[in-house]
């Protein structure tokens, strides 16, 4: 262990063991590590409760692994938040311990030292925050990508869809996963999510996908 740097700690705010709900790994076991902190504020986010750091319980390497060492699972993703402020806190710790590792970014934040060490990423840019620069370094960091868009309806399916075209992203698989609001009938802003794609059409890697934790267990934490 003397390869940790000594005292670091990160802002975790869950620990948890249970299925992948959303994009091409839906349905996995795997064990989730949150982090605190974010550096967007989107005003739909369904984890603003791991925005403050303040609420969050500082960890280090070790506290972290004897927590999710208690699970019978290798695929390890860490979300949060933004996991990607904590990039040296997640290199130290990938580096010591063997998982397969899964990162879920906003796509704003160029995890540097770590990305060549994840089996894959989920990016899932945000309209008004998309930073291509950064985008285009994730994506050519010896990793699987997927992107995920969250979407209400047409207008911003049409905009993502002429973002990907407009950066050649069309090769990767690209979620669209309807937003999940307790006023909303989801099933069926998930149709219509679902008869705009097919109305459109696309010869390349496109799926609509609900958010099967949402569905399964509603609006629960550490699920």
């Amino acid at each position: 262990m003397d390869r940790i740097i000594k005292g670091m700690r990160a802002p975790v705010c869950e620990i948890f063991y249970s299925i992948q709900g959303e994009g091409i790994f839906a349905g996995s076991p795997c064990i989730f590590v949150r982090f605190s902190g974010c550096n967007l504020r989107c005003e739909w986010c369904d984890t603003k409760y791991a925005w403050d750091v303040r609420k969050a319980h500082l960890m280090s390497v070790d506290d972290v692994y004897k927590k999710v060492s208690n699970f019978n699972c290798r695929r390890l993703v860490f979300t949060g938040g933004e996991p990607a402020l904590y990039d040296e806190f997640m290199f130290q710790f990938m580096k010591c311990y063997r998982f397969l590792y899964f990162l879920e970014t906003n796509g704003t934040i160029f995890p540097e030292k770590s990305i060549s060490l994840f089996h894959h990423v989920a990016i899932s840019p945000k309209l008004e925050y998309i930073k291509e620069d950064v985008i285009k370094k994730i994506i050519g960091g010896n990793c699987n990508v997927e992107f995920k868009f969250v979407v209400r309806g047409e207008e911003e399916i049409d905009r993502f869809m002429e973002w990907v075209k407009d950066l050649s992203l069309t090769g990767f698989p690209l979620i669209f996963q309807p937003l999940f609001e307790d006023n909303v009938d989801y099933i069926e802003r998930t149709k219509k999510i679902a008869d705009h794609i097919l109305r459109i059409g696309a010869d390349f890697d496109v799926r609509v996908l609900m958010q099967q934790q949402k569905i399964i267990w509603g609006g629960r934490r550490g699920v």
